[in-house]
């Protein structure tokens, strides 16, 4: 595997709600790209004062006729950062999910959910990290983006299995 990209980002309060481009380029054709992120050092905000202040301000600006003083239903406050993938300029998908520590796939047999499959040539490749929201001071957000040759393992996860319910419209009781 060849590491096409590795950066760490020291994200602060003036980040929030940021784009942060980082280009990259595949010399040589690979099976996939492997994508790893993560920020697990700084998830949540813990103090309830900055919480119930945040949550209120966006309240009343996003939730018009919402009672502020029900901030605490929107509890935890949490970090959240993005990551998004372009090819030659064009968009392949985004990773918009909470975990803060992720393994994603680009290939042109199966991508992770979020990414539409493509062949991993040679190009000019950008990964768009999205700072959605920044609670805490400081976030270390990490990412490394390898390239899977064809002699290297499977960068993908397979787990066997049979996804079924019993309901009472079966043979279950279930509604």
């Amino acid at each position: 595997m060849d590491i096409l990209l590795s950066r760490e980002l020291h994200l602060t309060p003036s980040d929030h709600e940021t784009l942060i481009c980082l280009d990259f380029r595949t010399e040589k054709p690979y099976k996939a790209l492997r994508i790893l992120t993560d920020y697990h050092d700084a998830k949540m905000l813990d103090d309830m004062t900055q919480a119930r202040r945040m949550i209120q301000r966006g309240i009343r600006k996003y939730l018009k006729g919402t009672d502020p003083s029900q901030w605490e239903q929107f509890l935890p406050v949490v970090n959240l950062v993005t990551l998004s993938l372009d090819f030659e300029g064009a968009f392949l998908g985004a990773a918009h999910r909470h975990p803060p520590k992720q393994a994603l796939v680009i290939s042109e047999g199966m991508s992770s959910p979020g990414f539409g499959r493509h062949k991993v040539s040679q190009g000019h490749w950008r990964a768009v990290v999205c700072v959605n929201a920044l609670v805490s001071d400081l976030v270390c957000y990490r990412l490394v983006i390898q390239g899977v040759e064809e002699s290297d393992p499977d960068p993908v996860e397979y787990r066997c299995m049979e996804l079924h319910t019993h309901t009472v419209h079966s043979d279950g009781g279930a509604s």
